[in-house]
């Protein structure tokens, strides 16, 4: 009797041993072919929580990674508009310098205001550009208004806020992605002193002298300013009297004009 209970017995310890040698070949040639060392979590329980960890770490670096490049790139965006921008206003100011010159005919003047007009709207449009996914790129966190409208008697309004859009780009550091266009384009100071536009302008374009004195009291001639385009965004004037040049300088806009004759 106890032979055969032992014989029982070491019999169902190789047994147990076979399944055991079983399930580890099973184990091992799920782990070649997946790859993997960890097939379920009760293999390694600490490691299985570390590997979920770097995880979670790599898809939230995934994601700041893709916010760092969706930044540069609209960034880029506005440096691009704002250049262009540039390069409106440039051209607008040459053409207003050439509009005031005094040999030029109505027919001439007309011409060059019509091209003042046609840069005002490709402004208005850059104003209004909107980037990848639809946003209007100058019009602060409302970036689903469109910020610039020019009504029927060519007032212009902004619909935006005065915020900028930021986007964070790790867990500690946000990074302003875009600037409002009232900043931009609606708070820039006045380089020409006491020169403003006219915006209630009819068939063109002219400067309007704010302040002018002549301390000679009796002096009736009549007084007319030319400015040159010199080049290197500076400028020239002649200074006439009656028809008669009596002064010719560079423009500095701190001092104006000044003639004592």
């Amino acid at each position: 009797m106890m032979n055969r209970i032992s014989s029982f017995h070491n019999y169902q310890t190789v047994q147990n041993d076979l399944r055991r040698q079983e399930n580890k070949i099973h184990h091992n040639q799920a782990q070649l072919a997946s790859g993997k060392q960890l097939q379920k979590p009760a293999d390694d329980p600490l490691a299985v929580h570390y590997l979920q960890k770097v995880g979670q770490q790599t898809e939230q670096l995934k994601q700041h990674t893709d916010s760092i490049v969706l930044s540069r790139n609209r960034l880029e965006h506005q440096e691009v508009m704002l250049r262009e921008s540039e390069q409106f206003a440039d051209h607008a100011k040459r053409l207003t310098m050439e509009a005031i010159n005094g040999a030029l005919s109505p027919q001439d003047r007309e011409a060059k205001a019509r091209q003042i007009e046609e840069l005002a709207v490709n402004f208005l449009a850059l104003a209004n550009t909107q980037d990848e996914s639809g946003n209007y790129t100058f019009a602060g966190t409302k970036s689903r208004t469109q910020p610039f409208f020019v009504d029927s008697n060519g007032k212009m309004s902004y619909a935006g806020d005065d915020y900028q859009r930021k986007m964070r780009i790790s867990n500690s550091m946000e990074i302003a992605t875009s600037d409002p266009g009232s900043k931009l384009f609606m708070e820039i100071e006045n380089p020409f002193g006491d020169y403003s536009a006219n915006y209630q302008l009819q068939n063109a374009s002219e400067l309007l002298l704010q302040r002018a004195t002549n301390s000679n009291a009796t002096d009736q001639s009549r007084y007319k300013v030319t400015f040159v385009d010199m080049g290197n965004d500076s400028f020239g004037y002649q200074l006439e009297r009656d028809g008669a040049v009596v002064k010719a300088d560079n423009y500095d806009p701190k001092t104006g004009v000044e003639f004592e004759g």
